[in-house]
C-alpha cells in the first residue's frame, strides 16, 4: 500500500512541476491613438476599435463607455492579448488583435 501511495505522490508531483502559466500577453506598449467606431458586429462592422498613428488597428477588450467616441484621440497604454476577434464576412480574414487597455487618456 505505501509503494503504491509513493508512486502515486511521486508522478503527481512530476506533472504538477511540469505544468507552466500560459502567457498570454506581450509587454505592456504607450502610443497616440484614435478611437474608431467601425459599426456594428451585427452589421460587418467590427465594433470599437483602436487605431495607432501607424494605421494598425486593434480590437480592445474593455473600452470603457466613456471612450466609446468616434475619432476621438487618445494616449493608451495597452497589452496585446494572444487572441484575435472576427469581423466582417471577408472569407479568410485572420481576425484583428485584441489588446487590454491598461490606461487611457485623452489627448490635449
Amino acid at each position: 500500500m505505501k509503494a503504491a501511495f509513493l508512486s502515486i505522490a511521486c508522478i503527481l508531483m512530476l506533472v504538477a512541476s511540469s505544468c507552466k502559466k500560459l502567457d498570454n500577453t506581450s509587454a505592456p506598449v504607450t502610443a497616440n491613438a484614435t478611437v474608431i467606431n467601425s459599426g456594428p458586429i451585427a452589421a460587418d462592422g467590427c465594433g470599437w476599435l483602436i487605431r495607432l498613428n501607424d494605421s494598425t488597428e486593434f480590437s480592445p477588450v474593455n473600452l470603457s463607455a466613456g471612450f466609446q467616441q468616434d475619432n476621438l484621440k487618445v494616449n493608451i497604454a495597452y497589452t496585446q492579448l494572444s487572441t484575435r476577434t472576427s469581423c466582417g464576412m471577408l472569407a479568410g480574414n485572420p481576425g484583428i488583435i485584441q489588446i487590454r487597455i491598461d490606461h487611457l487618456q485623452k489627448a490635449n
